[in-house]
């Protein structure tokens, strides 16, 4: 028999909020990777072409922007993980996304 005060349905809201804030962490993880990418790009165009590198003061200020925005990415989401830091996939993932701008600096 169903619980009466309603508990069941609270079960499943919180299954569900807990879904809910897992899709959004890994969502906000696929951003700062493609953010990685693309930063990761800028530092390798300007290394490798140097004083050929075209616009190379947009390319350096942007590249100075996404490397603040993939850096602060990573704090936030380590402080999503802090929240429930208990879930293998998410300790996973953080660690991808730091190895991979370790690898970028």
């Amino acid at each position: 028999m169903k619980d009466l005060t309603g508990s069941e349905a609270s079960s499943s809201s919180g299954k569900s909020k807990r879904a809910s804030d897992r899709l959004r962490y890994f969502d906000c993880g696929g951003n700062i990777v493609s953010l990685i990418i693309v930063w990761n790009a800028l530092k390798t165009s300007r290394a490798v072409l140097g004083a050929d590198m075209p616009m190379a003061d947009t390319a350096q200020s942007l590249e100075t922007k996404y490397e603040k925005a993939v850096v602060d990415g990573v704090e936030s989401l380590a402080a999503l993980k802090s929240v429930d830091s208990s879930n293998p996939p998410e300790n996973s993932f953080l660690a991808y996304v730091k190895d991979a701008v370790a690898r970028c600096q």
